[in-house]
């Protein structure tokens, strides 16, 4: 049952100056909350960060500024994780009154008692890691820095104040914006506009003998001028790149110094012609642009680039003709991905879909401020990256950036128009790192570096969106070995990919992770101080028949030769990470003429192994964990955090026996009590899962449960919480008859989470139904009947459950 909350404890800190550090330890009872209350002083803007460890029970905070004109307290952020996991909140937080709530959640025993908490106000140590510009709208700019101020996701952002402690500007870098035309003469972007010093202006003469007469800031391929008429568009997508920073001015670009050309292919219409974009890039590259920004294209539905090759072969060799004609010359291409909502499979954007057939063609989605892609995003496994394009829910959930002066100088726009940009823009700061990179070169780091996103796997090939400070961080200290020697370029999610996490992990080479065809699986965060251990089935092993084996090392490509000749049965090579078994002994190479690959595993980290590290397994049936022959989701795609799992394996005794207990009465954790049809419901799933999983489920009391699960009419009571014994899973419930199978469908789906489900991406809806997962979108508010945990489902949980073996 619920109970009331009341506040215990109030501490005025007075000021916080930017540089100071403070620290407080106390307790927290049941039921009650403590409040610190402190102001910046005026006319400071100060970045902080809010952290509560060392609790014993779960303590969420949240943060709140003191509204005056209203009277009264005004929300900003809140941490609100699992059990006695540590709280952080950052925020960059201007003049005024502030207030950070610590509120006593729930126990992590199953006794409540008052927790002890450590609680820091840390305005000096985290601006060491960040450089940020005085600029008055960087507050709002959250794609750049995102401290919840749209409402989203806090630090779901690009991590561009870390990567301008690196590299803030790009002097040396010329960007070319084929788009509309920008205001070249917009406070923000004057000092950043491209200048073509071999031309006089306006003397009437071709002076540099490019064709294009006074062409000083570009060109407008519509009217055949250089005359560039501003438009909002085109203005806007330059602010993005290259607005300057640090100029007490507006906004902040991605480069707070470069060179931007402005190349006008729509004049004052909304569609461009073909011939006007390809003369653009051809301008471009002909004046040395070293990248080029293309927030343009449009959608063909049940089209695909083969057929429009055949429908129209002469635009088709126009288009390859001019982005090769860019790539060639080691420029970088750049373009949205489009806003139509469109999947790559069974629609054509473009020029997006050229990225296939254009190596270092990059194309780029659109995330919202949560991180999800955005509902109107084009997507696909042929997308190269996302970065943030927003929504239209708000004004605070666009990117804001400059627009032309008569149009209000800066606003928001959403889309992935806006998501090309911010690479462009973190793409200038890499070359101007290193000058020598290539496009292939920039799309791999883009890829390898990106922030990995499970619910992006199946709309960006490389699952994930951009992470400036490493791209930068990459870029400088680059060469091509590191490309060579990678083996996870664009396959971050596969199935064959295993992770591995701070404690001691089992990783299983297996039929269903290896293939003598070339498959085989990468080992992710491989340990060897943890207790890893690398696990590998005989039947994988021809013509090993042997109880022992024999291991050896080998440092270089020579030595690994030389090892391929002897009787060893497995070869650790170190300076690639790679493991092979030796099916050829002394003969030459690794194979006989009938096997076409003995490369076991790749440990990405390329960590030191010992013979002792190795086990070799015969299959059990508990470990023989097969996939449905009809998925239609992708495994990978529907593990979900495997941390659950792995956290109630830990605590239920290691054995893959549950007890659990339904706390129908709702006695327990301010649970609601719940109809003797809820409690079958969730009886015959569990019942379920005991059949068609490898766990083994058992009911059992309160006091002896690993996985409590109760019914929730408070929304801050739903979900799953780790505790001390296990795991306590809140659904959200409603009383009212109406709301029957709703809350049948709330159960099932967080006990299918808790154990290693996926929610499947809100883009997912109308590609997977409930009769694929208890996790797909409904197509409407309506819950049918047709829901429950399924054979995919099954699956997702037997494959998240199976590293534990």
């Amino acid at each position: 049952m619920a109970k009331e909350i009341s506040t215990s404890l109030t501490k005025n800190l007075k000021l916080i100056p930017s540089g100071e550090y403070i620290q407080f330890k106390d307790t927290l009872s049941p039921n009650k909350i403590h409040e610190y209350i402190f102001s910046i002083k005026d006319g400071a803007r100060v970045p902080i960060a809010f952290d509560v460890w060392n609790m014993q029970d779960n303590i969420d905070i949240s943060l709140w500024k003191f509204n005056n004109k209203k009277n009264n307290w005004s929300y900003i952020s809140e941490s609100v994780n699992s059990g006695n996991t540590d709280e952080y909140i950052f925020a960059l937080l201007p003049s005024g009154e502030y207030l950070l709530e610590l509120k006593y959640k729930n126990s992590f025993i199953r006794e409540e008692l008052p927790s002890k908490y450590k609680v820091s106000f840390d305005a000096k140590y985290i601006a060491k890691t960040m450089k940020l510009p005085n600029d008055p709208l960087f507050d709002s700019q959250w794609h750049l820095l995102n401290t919840g101020q749209s409402l989203g996701l806090l630090d779901l952002d690009i991590r561009a104040p870390e990567a301008w402690k690196r590299q803030s500007a790009s002097p040396n870098i010329t960007v070319a914006v084929i788009d509309g035309g920008i205001d070249v003469e917009h406070p923000d972007l004057v000092n950043n506009i491209w200048s073509n010093q071999n031309e006089i202006p306006e003397n009437g003469i071709d002076d540099d003998k490019n064709g294009f007469i006074d062409d000083i800031n570009g060109w407008n391929f519509v009217e055949n001028t250089p005359s560039v008429i501003p438009s909002e568009h085109g203005t806007h997508v330059a602010g993005i790149i290259g607005a300057e920073g640090n100029n007490n001015i507006g906004v902040s670009g991605l480069t707070w110094d470069v060179n931007m050309m402005s190349l006008d292919i729509f004049g004052d219409k909304t569609k461009y012609d073909s011939e006007d974009l390809f003369d653009a890039i051809h301008y471009a590259v002909d004046n040395s642009a070293d990248v080029i920004n293309m927030s343009i294209g449009y959608t063909v539905p049940f089209a695909t680039l083969e057929r429009f090759k055949q429908l129209s072969p002469d635009l088709y060799r126009g288009y390859i003709d001019a982005l090769n004609y860019a790539v060639d010359r080691g420029v970088t291409l750049i373009t949205s991905a489009g806003n139509d909502n469109s999947d790559d499979l069974n629609s054509l954007s473009l020029p997006a879909a050229f990225a296939t057939e254009v190596p270092g063609f990059i194309s780029v989605a659109a995330i919202t401020d949560e991180g999800s892609i955005a509902d109107y995003s084009n997507f696909g496994s042929q997308v190269s990256v996302a970065a943030p394009g927003g929504s239209s829910i708000s004004n605070k959930t666009k990117i804001i950036s400059t627009l032309p002066r008569d149009k209000g100088l800066y606003g928001g726009m959403p889309g992935t128009s806006m998501a090309a940009p911010i690479v462009s823009g973190a793409v200038a700061l890499m070359l101007e790192k290193n000058k020598k990179l290539l496009p292939e070169d920039i799309l791999w780091i883009l890829d390898e570096t990106s922030t990995k996103d499970q619910s992006l796997k199946r709309f960006v090939k490389s699952s994930g969106y951009l992470a400036v400070d490493l791209a930068v961080k990459i870029a400088g200290k680059y060469n091509s070995k590191m490309k060579d020697s990678s083996t996870t370029d664009n396959q971050q999610f596969r199935y064959n990919f295993l992770y591995g996490t701070a404690t001691g992990d089992l990783f299983e080479v297996n039929k269903h992770n290896y293939s003598e065809s070339g498959d085989f699986p990468s080992l992710i965060q491989f340990n060897s101080n943890h207790g890893d251990k690398i696990l590998i089935h005989r039947k994988i092993l021809p013509g090993f028949t042997s109880d022992t084996f024999s291991f050896d090392l080998a440092n270089n490509k020579k030595s690994l030769q030389k090892q391929s000749e002897t009787d060893s049965d497995f070869v650790y090579d170190r300076s690639t990470g790679n493991l092979y078994y030796n099916q050829n002994k002394e003969g030459k190479g690794w194979t006989d003429s009938s096997k076409e690959s003995s490369l076991l595993v790749n440990i990405v980290d390329k960590p030191n192994l010992s013979e002792s590290m190795i086990s070799l397994v015969t299959s059990r049936k508990s470990s023989s964990i097969s996939s449905s022959p009809n998925r239609t989701i992708p495994l990978d795609q529907h593990v979900g955090d495997t941390n659950f799992a792995k956290y109630l394996f830990n605590k239920s005794g290691r054995d893959f026996k549950i007890n659990y207990f339904v706390d129908h009465k709702g006695l327990h954790e301010n649970n609601a009590s719940m109809d003797r049809g809820l409690l079958e419901y969730i009886d015959s799933t569990l019942k379920l899962l005991d059949q068609n999983t490898i766990l083994k489920f058992d009911g059992s009391s309160h006091a002896k449960a690993d996985l409590v699960i109760g019914a929730s009419k408070k929304s801050q009571f739903v979900g799953i919480n780790e505790m001390s014994w296990g795991l306590s899973v809140g659904f959200d419930f409603s009383s009212k008859p109406i709301d029957k199978l709703r809350n049948h469908y709330n159960a099932a789906l967080e006990i299918a989470t808790a154990l290693g489900v996926s929610y499947l991406p809100e883009k997912s809806k109308g590609i997977y139904s409930f009769e694929d997962s208890i996790a797909a979108w409904p197509l409407s508010n309506e819950i049918a009947d047709n829901f429950g945990i399924t054979s995919s489902d099954f699956d997702a949980i037997n494959h998240a459950w199976s590293v534990f073996l």
